[in-house]
């Protein structure tokens, strides 16, 4: 795999001993599992230190994704009613209608939960749900989005089995064409191309006020996320 053998010869190669800055950019996948990731980070942190190591998500850099920092916390008519008093529930959700194309070998060993849902679904959650940083740098930011993924109610086996849904398409009806020609049907079968998760999220900002017998103990719930269905 590349992403391991790269710092390895940027350094072989005399590169890393030169004057200045040395940084290195890894865009996702970090890896295929925790296993995988946990191992990317000892090899990386043998030749960079931490704060040298941009681990990217390219959703971050959509100007649509930015401009959400600003509505919540630049605007005054936003940011005071951006919490549970006034929000119901935020649904994210990802809908494309570009298709997967001729990435169907990869997505036959990612499905929607790997390709959106660990990176590009849950920064955008973060976001969503973040308090504003005491500071906008990198630290003050990513400060707050880890408080966001701590405060994650766990995924356990029964609530994933009583509330997430997952399936796949098996029918083209001129949506997902293009997935036919790449995949098939036994592929679909297998792979999941949608998901969705219902999130709870137990902070001040987020949660709401618990009532016997009806309404909503969280405010953000939904994360789905899905290719090649018509928006």
């Amino acid at each position: 795999m590349l992403y391991e053998l790269i710092p390895k010869y940027l350094h072989d190669a005399g590169l890393l001993k030169k004057p200045g800055l040395k940084r290195i950019i890894v865009e996702k996948p970090f890896g295929y599992d925790l296993a995988s990731a946990q191992k990317l980070n000892k090899i990386y942190a043998a030749y960079f230190k931490e704060e040298d190591i941009y681990r990217i998500d390219h959703f971050l850099g959509k100007e649509t994704v930015q401009n959400i920092m600003v509505t919540r916390f630049g605007s005054t008519i936003y940011e005071p009613i951006w919490n549970r008093n006034y929000i119901d529930h935020v649904e994210i959700t990802a809908v494309e209608n570009m298709g997967i194309g001729t990435r169907g070998g990869y997505y036959d060993g990612a499905g929607a939960l790997r390709d959106m849902v660990q990176n590009h679904l849950m920064q955008l959650l973060a976001i969503t749900a973040m308090e504003p940083p005491a500071k906008f740098d990198k630290n003050g930011f990513r400060n707050e989005v880890i408080k966001v993924y701590q405060s994650l109610r766990p995924l356990t086996d029964e609530y994933i089995r009583d509330n997430v849904v997952r399936g796949n398409i098996l029918s083209a009806d001129n949506v997902i064409t293009d997935i036919l020609l790449v995949m098939t049907v036994s592929v679909i079968v297998k792979k999941r191309m949608f998901i969705l998760i219902p999130v709870r999220i137990p902070t001040w900002r987020c949660a709401c006020m618990w009532t016997t017998g009806v309404g909503r103990e969280y405010l953000f719930i939904s994360v789905p996320a899905s290719r090649c269905l018509p928006r």
